[in-house]
């Protein structure tokens, strides 16, 4: 009888320092909760602290920008840009114009896309081209253009 109850300290003293174990390593490691309200906190942080710059979109004359005038931007904070050309238009790519900041764009191609800005000032603008029209003559002497996108435009 004195084997088993040494047996039984034994076995009680393992599951014991198991379980401690096991606690240690469970509360040690990082919840999803955690990583979350850490991620959400560090970019509160980088907000705030973030220097901020002047962003002016030139004017578009033959679209419509999202963004209009001179906006105040914080560096390296995404920002959305969105353009919409009229139909006699095809958008080719956003570009900064001047300014001693740095723009990047992350689909420079895509009509709507996010930038960042860094290190100062800058001015973008969006690049559209003018669709080419065909030229047709009525019968009743009317001119029709047709866009290479099938737009239609009487003159």
């Amino acid at each position: 009888m004195g084997r088993l109850n040494i047996s039984v300290n034994i076995m009680k003293t393992i599951l014991r320092t198991a379980f401690y174990a096991l606690f240690i390593i469970l509360i040690s490691c990082p919840s999803p909760l955690e990583d979350k309200l850490t991620e959400t906190i560090e970019t509160e942080v980088q907000e705030a602290t973030a220097s901020e710059y002047k962003l002016t979109v030139e004017n578009l004359e033959n679209g419509i920008v999202s963004i209009s005038g001179t906006v105040t931007v914080k560096e390296d904070i995404p920002e959305q840009i969105i353009v919409t050309p009229y139909q006699t238009h095809a958008f080719l790519q956003w570009e900064k114009v001047s300014g001693s900041g740095r723009v990047e764009f992350d689909s420079p191609q895509d009509t709507e896309t996010s930038f960042r800005v860094y290190n100062g000032d800058a001015v973008i603008r969006a690049v559209l081209e003018e669709r080419p029209y065909v030229k047709y003559s009525t019968p009743s002497g009317n001119d029709i253009s047709r866009n290479s996108k099938s737009s239609y435009k009487i003159q």
